[in-house]
């Protein structure tokens, strides 16, 4: 929704704060190249004035840039953490900067957090819980974790909103997007990093941790998908307790990863199997995964059991990028580096000034070194960090799901290392890769891509009468346009030959859709009928490869 006068006159004001801080800290280019975009009621602020502060002229150009986020406040140390998942996107000095921001704010007051609770569940404190702590477990930009107790005894973990958080986050989301529309359009830097595109995303990422209940679902979710062999564990949601901006969860009496001393050494090297199973079955199976698998986020219990935390970040992917992942992986699983090039470059949004032979030759020599170096001195997070460094390079940029799951794997890989050094994500990944080879060739999946294609061949058939029909009305007006090749004698033979291939190719999609639909009726007619609509498309398909008139 486009901001009102009002809210372009507030977001003046806090596009002048910005400005300001940026200024200081050293981005008088980007000053400079927004304050010359301004217009409208924008172009009517006074000019920001002032300099880089000289205390942090010795500084890195990452480090000046992630203080300044910091400052900014939590929208956009949730931009930058956005950022650092996209190394496509950002070089690499940016990248292991942006991974050090920290989202911590003072601790609200036990007053407010009542108010709050009682607020969102509406019955007094007391009555909700038979102890709670004044003193938070943690606190975040977003919110702050008590300890609590139910009256039927189990110890939980209550997640509370900060009070007004919501209104900030929405107000400093409309000030970026009108950043954006300034810096994409005038600075270099941001229309290669596709500003509109990331904020666009920070957007939908920011409004979904805002709201309490999607993460207790994003939980369940994967719960669901466990069983106790797995030995990996999701905290359990109390739904009575929870809403929009109350969370009520399992509290885990278990060591944290992050802990001094860590988990005991004698359970380390089967947490690091578990870990790296659960994340790879989660991304190549489920195709729902937690997307900020860091050591905070992980537990180890007495009898090794691996707790995983904090649902707020997930990432969702789509069947066809579930193809795609089981193509690259394994491609990385089999050496074969031509497949798995094909697939990122077919799954890369390139630009006119993508430079895709130099990343085909570029990666295919980084494939060569990981295939044939030791493991322990090139492991998987490597190529991986590779792949997203010529992407960078070579303007190739990646769809948000890939970076985000390969910025997880590496944080996995490295994670499992500290468990256990002997550690191997490629011998965990592998047999994963291989699974998904056969169920690229079972029997159903292979049903599956055929129904497919029957149903664009349907949409084929059902369309061929309307399209015959203009062509032939253009013929009877006059107005049919040809375009032909000087070379050809014959375009009315040419015209012929295309209106056939048309009729077949309805023809062969007629009888898949009907072979389809007819299996649960008559499967023996239904799998006949399907079979020769096989054949016939293979048939029409080799005839047209060797050149032949159909």
């Amino acid at each position: 929704m486009p901001a009102t006068v009002t809210e372009r006159i507030r977001n003046a004001g806090r596009i002048n704060q910005i400005l300001t801080v940026a200024m200081r800290y050293g981005f008088q280019q980007i000053v400079q190249q927004v304050q010359a975009a301004r217009r409208g009621l924008l172009k009517r602020i006074r000019p920001v004035e002032g300099a880089p502060d000289p205390k942090l002229g010795g500084l890195g150009t990452g480090e000046r840039l992630r203080r300044m986020l910091e400052e900014l406040g939590p929208t956009f140390v949730k931009l930058g953490q956005l950022l650092s998942t996209r190394p496509d996107l950002m070089p690499a000095w940016a990248v292991e900067e942006l991974v050090k921001l920290q989202d911590r704010l003072p601790p609200m007051s036990f007053e407010l957090v009542r108010l709050t609770v009682e607020g969102e569940l509406n019955a007094p404190l007391e009555q909700l819980f038979a102890e709670f702590s004044p003193q938070p477990l943690g606190s975040a930009s977003l919110g702050q974790v008590h300890r609590a107790v139910l009256h039927t005894g189990e110890v939980v973990a209550v997640k509370v909103q900060r009070p007004g958080i919501d209104r900030t986050i929405e107000r400093d989301l409309s000030v970026l997007n009108d950043l954006v529309g300034m810096l994409e359009s005038r600075v270099a830097v941001g229309a290669r990093m596709k500003l509109a595109r990331a904020a666009q995303e920070l957007s939908e990422r920011l409004r979904d941790e805002l709201i309490y209940t999607i993460e207790a679902r994003n939980a369940e979710r994967v719960a669901q998908t466990l069983s106790p062999e797995d030995g990996v564990r999701i905290p359990k949601v109390y739904w009575n307790l929870t809403s929009p901006r109350v969370l009520t969860c399992e509290l885990f009496e278990a060591v944290r990863f992050t802990e001094p001393g860590g988990p005991p050494a004698a359970l380390r090297p089967e947490l690091a199997r578990r870990l790296a199973r659960f994340a790879l079955r989660q991304i190549l199976v489920e195709g729902f995964f937690h997307a900020d698998l860091h050591p905070g986020n992980l537990m180890a219990f007495d009898n090794g059991d691996l707790g995983v935390i904090d649902w707020g970040q997930v990432g969702l992917l789509s069947r066809r990028m579930r193809e795609s992942l089981d193509e690259i992986f394994v491609g990385l699983a089999t050496r074969d580096t031509e497949r798995l090039t094909d697939e990122i470059v077919h799954l890369g949004l390139t630009e006119d000034n993508a430079e895709l032979e130099g990343f085909r030759y570029d990666l295919s020599r980084a494939l060569d070194r990981y295939y044939h170096v030791p493991r322990s001195d090139y492991p998987l997070g490597s190529i991986l960090r590779t792949i997203m460094d010529l992407s960078y390079e070579h303007n190739v940029q990646l769809p948000a799901e890939l970076p985000m799951l390969i910025k997880v794997l590496v944080a996995v890989e490295g994670t499992c290392l500290s468990l256990d050094p002997e550690f191997d994500l490629r011998r965990e990944f592998e047999p994963v890769a291989r699974q998904v080879l056969g169920r690229q060739l079972s029997p159903e999946q292979l049903l599956r891509t055929m129904l497919a294609s029957g149903r664009q061949l349907s949409r084929l058939a059902q369309a061929f009468p309307r399209q015959m029909t203009t062509i032939m009305d253009r013929m009877e007006a006059g107005t049919l346009a040809l375009k032909v090749n000087t070379d050809v004698e014959e375009p009315g033979r040419h015209l012929g030959q295309m209106l056939n291939r048309l009729s077949l190719s309805a023809i062969v999609g007629g009888l898949m859709v009907a072979g389809a639909l007819a299996m649960p009726y008559s499967p023996a007619l239904g799998v006949g009928t399907f079979c020769a609509g096989v054949l016939a498309a293979m048939a029409v398909l080799f005839a047209i490869l060797r050149g032949e008139r159909l």
